[in-house]
C-alpha cells in the first residue's frame, strides 16, 4: 500500500500527516504526529444505500486515550482504561468543530474515532491534532464535508500555575470560524478581538497542507455526493408542497404565541398532520427525508419573520433578557443553594463543602492532579415536559458542567493561595429548560458558593447569543430561548464578571463571519452587566440555617518532633481524634495538620486535643481519670483527651491489697495526680482524695463504688483467701497486712507486708524446705479435711539466733502442693498436700512489697 504523507513546520514544533500504513480497512485511517505524539484517526461513513435512514446528520466522535501512551498500566481491578471526561469534552470539541461543514442532506451516520497512541508533553496539542486529523478522514472517507479545518491552541500564563490567564482553542476553516473553547481570568473583550482578527491569517499554512494532502489522497466514495445529491432534490419538493398548504399559518401562531410547553404539543401535532398528507400524496415518500423538510420549513418560518418584524418569538427585542429572579439560602440543611429562574429556565445549585480528602483526582496524559473545585450538571426529562429513563450522565451533561466549571474555577482562590483549604462541590439541577441552561447554571453555581461562604472573588454570570441570518441581514440575540437556538444559526455561551470574561463556548451551524462573532460578543457585555446586578442584589432566604454547623477547614503547624505523638502507635490517636470529633484530619512529616470539621464545635473539639497532647501534662497535674485496665502491679489511668499513665500498686495506700480489681472497676471515674513523668514519654500518677486532693489512705473507705463491682463480688470467686497470724485478726481478705515480728524485738514493732500469694505454684507432696536460719520443717501442716484449709507456715530469721512463725489459712477449689521459698527475705514457705503426690515443674514469679516502717521497696521471688 502506498504511504502518503505531508509535513510542515510550526514554530519549533513539526506536524506530519500520514495515510496507508494504518488501519486500511477502514474508509479512511490519517496518522497524525508531532514530536513524539502519534494519533491514528479514522472515519467510516454509511453505504449510499443507508443513506436516508436516519432523519439527521449521525456524526459521532469517539476520543479516547490510552494509558500505554506514557508507557503506564491503568488503575482500578480491571486494569483497563474507561471513558474519561477529558475523553468525552475532546470529542465535543472534535464534533462542534466538524459539523457546520457536513451537509444537513447526508442522513446517515458516520462515525470517527480518535486514538492516542504516544504522547509527547511538549508536541502539539492533542486536541489541535485530533481536529486536524479527523478534518482529513472526513473528507477522503467520502462524507459530503468539502472544507479542510485547522485548529489553533492559545495559552497566556496566569498568576497560578493550575490554570491560565487564557486557555483558547479555535477550529477554522479559510473563510470562517466554526468553533471557540476557552477559560480565562477576566479577559477583556479586546484581548478576544484581537485573538480572532488574526486566527484564520495564523492557520493558512496548515490549511494550505490540509488541502494538498486530500488532493494526493482523493475521495474515496463519490457515490456518496450523488446520494446526497438526490436526498436535497426531494427534499425541495416536500417544501414547495408545504409551502402551499395552510400549514404556514398554524405554525407560525404556534411559535409566536404559546408558550415553550404548550407550543411543544402543538407543533408535534401540525408535524404529524403534515407527514400524514406528505404520505397520502406520496405513499413512498421517505418519512425521514419529510422530517428534514418540516424542520427547514420551520426554520425557514422563524428566521423571515424575525428579520422581516425586528421581532423575536417570545416577542422581546434582540438585546432585552428574560425576567430573573433569584433566592439563596433555600435548602435548609445543605451548606450553601440558590435557585436561578430566568424566563421559562430554571435551575437550583446545591453547594458541599469537605476537606482535602473530597478531592476530585484527575488521571490523565499529563498525571495525576487533585482539584477542589467539582461541579456537576444534571438535565432531568421533566425539565422538558418529556419522558425519558434515568441514565448516568451523558455528553451534553459533562460538558456543560465543565462549562460551568471554566466560568467560576478562576474566581475560587486556590490552596497555593493559602485562603481556601476546602473541597467545594456544586451540583446544578435543571428544573425547568427552555434555552441558556448552562448559563443559568453558572448564575446559580455562583450564589450558591456565595451562600455557601465559599469566597468567590467576585459573582460570575452567563448569556447565551444567538444569530438570525437571513441573506445579508441578520439579528444578533441576547438570552436565546429553546426554539432561537435549534432554529437559529450559532449558540455561543458567554460567562464572565463585570471586568471580563472567564469562558467563551461557541457552536455555529452556518458559516459566520468574524464580525458577527465579535459582534455577539460586543453586544453581550451588556447582558452580563445587567444579569450580574440583579445577582447582586438577590438576597438570602429567610431560613434556619446554622452557619455554626457548616464545616471548618484550619490548618495547624506543629514541630515535625511531635508529629508521632499527633499519630499515635499505629495511628491510635489520630483515629481516636477522628472518631470522636468527626473530623478528617491530614498530618504530613513537615509538621502541617490539615483539620476538615464538620461545623464548629467539632473544631474546637480537635483544636484543643492537638493542643493538649502539643502541650503535655505537668507534673502535679491533679484532675479526673478513667481506669482503662486494671493489671496485678497497677491500674492503667486515662486522663486528658490523649493521656494514659500508671497508678503503682505501692501507691494505693498503705496496707496490702490482695486483688485490685475487687476495689476498682473498668471505667470508673477517680481523681489523680500527676507525679513523675519518664524521658520515654511514662506517666506515674497516684490517687488523691476526692475531696481535698490529698493522697488517698487506703485505710479511709478504700471501697470504692464497691456496690458497682457485683460481677466481682467474693461470693462467687472460686478462691477465697484468709489471713491468720498472731499479729492480725481475720478480716477481709482485702488490704490484708500480715506482720511477721521477731519475739526479740518486739520493740522496733518492725513490720513486713507479705505479698499476695499465687496459686499456679506446684512441687513435690511433703517437699521439705530449708530455711537460711538452718530448721527444717517437714509436713509441719495438713489439710484440715473437714474445713478445707490449708495451713502455710512462714519462716523469717530476722537475727541469727531466733526465728518466727506465723500460719496463713487459705481455702482452694483444687488442691496443689505448694512449696515456696522468698530467698530475698529469708522467708519460707512450706504448703503441703498429702493428696497429691505427683510432680510438677517449678515456676518463679517476682513480686515486690513494701517495709510498712521504712518504706523500703524488696523484690520477692517465689519458686
Amino acid at each position: 500500500m502506498k504511504i502518503i504523507s505531508n509535513e510542515i513546520k510550526l514554530g519549533d514544533k513539526n506536524l506530519v500527516v500520514e495515510k496507508g500504513f494504518l488501519a486500511n480497512q477502514a474508509d479512511a485511517s490519517i496518522v497524525v504526529k508531532s514530536g513524539k505524539s502519534v494519533i491514528l484517526v479514522t472515519a467510516v461513513a454509511s453505504h449510499e444505500n443507508l443513506i436516508g435512514s436516519i432523519d439527521y446528520v449521525g456524526l459521532s466522535v469517539n476520543y479516547q486515550e490510552r494509558s500505554y501512551a506514557i508507557g503506564k498500566i491503568p488503575g482500578g481491578f480491571t486494569k483497563r482504561e474507561g471513558k474519561t471526561d477529558n475523553d468525552i469534552l475532546y470529542s465535543r470539541i472534535i464534533d462542534r468543530s466538524l459539523r457546520p461543514l457536513i451537509d444537513d442532506h447526508y442522513l446517515a451516520e458516520v462515525q470517527i474515532t480518535v486514538n492516542v497512541l504516544s504522547y509527547d508533553p511538549d508536541a502539539l496539542s492533542l486536541d489541535v491534532m485530533s481536529i486536524i486529523g479527523s478534518s482529513l478522514a472526513l473528507q477522503i472517507s467520502g462524507v459530503p464535508c468539502t472544507k479542510s479545518v485547522a485548529a489553533k491552541k492559545i495559552i497566556e500564563k496566569g498568576k497560578f500555575k493550575s490554570h491560565s490567564k487564557i486557555d483558547l482553542t479555535i477550529s477554522s476553516t479559510r473563510e470562517y470560524i466554526t468553533m471557540i473553547e476557552a477559560a480565562a481570568e477576566e479577559v477583556s473583550i479586546d484581548i478576544l478581538r484581537n485573538i480572532i482578527s488574526d486566527v484564520q491569517t495564523s492557520l493558512l499554512p496548515i490549511l494550505d497542507m490540509m488541502d494538498d494532502f486530500v488532493q494526493k489522497c482523493g475521495n474515496q466514495k463519490h457515490k456518496l455526493l450523488s446520494k446526497v445529491d438526490e436526498i436535497k432534490k426531494i427534499c425541495n419538493e416536500y417544501i414547495s408542497l408545504i409551502n402551499n398548504s395552510d400549514y404556514l399559518k398554524d405554525f407560525e401562531d404556534v411559535l409566536f404565541n404559546s408558550s415553550k410547553k404548550d407550543s411543544n404539543h402543538k407543533i408535534i401535532n401540525i408535524r404529524e398532520a403534515l407527514l400524514k398528507n406528505i404520505l397520502y400524496i406520496h405513499p413512498d415518500a421517505n418519512q425521514n427525508i419529510v422530517n428534514l423538510a418540516i424542520r427547514k420549513i420551520e426554520k425557514n418560518l422563524v428566521r423571515r419573520k424575525v428579520i422581516k418584524d425586528k421581532k423575536r418569538i417570545d416577542g422581546r427585542q434582540s438585546h432585552e433578557i428574560r425576567h430573573i429572579s433569584c433566592i439563596t439560602g433555600y435548602l435548609p440543611s445543605s451548606h450553601g443553594s440558590a435557585i436561578f429562574t430566568r424566563g421559562d429556565t430554571q435551575v437550583l445549585a446545591a453547594v458541599t463543602l469537605g476537606g482535602s480528602q473530597d478531592e476530585q483526582i484527575k488521571d490523565s496524559l499529563n498525571g495525576v492532579y487533585y482539584d477542589n473545585l467539582i461541579i456537576h450538571y444534571n438535565f432531568p426529562s421533566f425539565a422538558t415536559n418529556e419522558i425519558g429513563a434515568a441514565r448516568s450522565p451523558g455528553r451534553r451533561e459533562i460538558g456543560h458542567g465543565n462549562l460551568a466549571y471554566k466560568s467560576l474555577r478562576s474566581l475560587i482562590p486556590l490552596k497555593e493561595q493559602g485562603r481556601f483549604g476546602y473541597t467545594t462541590r456544586v451540583v446544578a439541577e435543571v428544573l425547568s429548560s427552555n434555552g441558556s441552561s448552562s448559563m443559568a447554571t453558572v448564575c446559580a453555581s455562583s450564589l450558591a458558593m456565595r451562600d455557601a461562604g465559599v469566597p468567590i472573588l467576585k459573582l460570575v454570570g452567563g448569556i447565551a447569543m444567538g444569530l438570525i441570518k437571513e441573506s445579508d441581514n441578520m439579528m444578533i440575540l441576547s438570552d436565546i430561548t429553546g426554539n432561537e437556538d435549534s432554529l437559529g444559526d450559532m449558540d455561543f455561551k458567554i460567562s464572565g464578571t463585570i471586568d471580563g470574561i472567564t469562558a467563551l463556548q461557541m457552536d455555529i451551524k452556518s458559516p459566520l463571519d468574524n464580525s458577527i462573532i465579535i459582534g455577539a460578543i460586543n453586544q453581550s457585555s451588556d447582558g452580563l452587566k445587567h444579569i450580574i446586578n440583579i445577582m447582586n442584589s438577590c438576597e438570602r432566604k429567610d431560613t434556619n440555617i446554622n452557619f455554626e454547623s457548616s464545616p471548618k477547614v484550619k490548618n495547624v503547624t506543629i514541630s515535625e518532633s511531635l508529629v508521632k505523638k499527633i499519630i499515635g502507635p499505629g495511628g491510635r490517636v489520630i483515629k481516636d481524634i477522628c472518631e470522636k470529633s468527626g473530623a478528617k484530619i491530614e498530618v504530613n512529616n513537615s509538621g502541617i495538620i490539615s483539620i476538615m470539621a464538620p461545623n464548629q464545635n467539632s473544631m474546637k473539639f480537635v483544636e484543643d486535643y492537638i493542643k493538649e497532647l502539643v502541650d503535655g501534662p505537668k507534673i502535679g497535674l491533679i484532675c479526673d481519670g478513667i481506669i482503662s485496665k486494671i493489671a496485678e502491679f497497677g491500674l492503667f489511668i486515662r486522663f486528658g483527651r490523649a493521656y494514659e499513665g500508671l497508678v503503682h500498686i505501692s501507691e494505693i495506700g498503705d496496707k496490702y491489697i490482695d486483688s485490685l480489681s475487687d476495689i476498682f472497676n473498668i471505667d470508673q471515674q477517680i481523681k489523680i495526680k500527676v507525679i513523675e513523668i519518664e524521658k520515654s514519654g511514662k506517666i506515674r500518677l497516684k490517687i488523691v482524695n476526692d475531696d481535698n486532693c490529698n493522697d488517698l489512705n487506703i485505710n479511709d473507705n478504700i471501697n470504692i463504688n464497691k456496690e458497682k463491682n457485683d460481677s466481682k463480688n467474693l461470693t462467687s470467686k472460686n478462691k477465697d483467701v484468709n489471713c491468720s497470724t498472731n499479729a492480725i485478726n481475720n478480716n477481709s481478705i482485702n488490704n490484708q497486712e500480715i506482720d511477721i515480728t521477731n519475739q526479740n524485738s518486739l520493740k522496733s514493732k518492725q513490720k513486713k507486708k507479705v505479698p499476695k500469694l499465687l496459686n499456679k505454684f506446684s512441687s513435690k507432696q511433703n517437699t521439705t524446705q530449708k530455711t537460711k536460719s538452718g530448721k527444717n520443717e517437714k509436713d509441719a501442716n495438713l489439710v484440715d479435711s473437714s474445713k478445707g484449709e490449708k495451713k502455710i507456715k512462714i519462716y523469717q530469721n530476722l537475727d541469727n539466733n531466733s526465728n518466727t512463725s506465723n500460719s496463713i489459712k487459705y481455702k482452694e477449689k483444687q488442691d496443689k502442693s505448694f512449696d515456696k521459698v522468698i530467698d530475698n527475705s529469708n522467708i519460707s514457705v512450706d504448703i503441703n498436700n498429702q493428696e497429691n503426690q505427683e510432680n510438677s515443674n517449678e515456676s518463679k514469679i517476682n513480686i515486690q512489697y513494701k517495709n510498712t516502717n521504712g518504706h523500703q521497696k524488696r523484690r520477692l521471688r517465689f519458686f
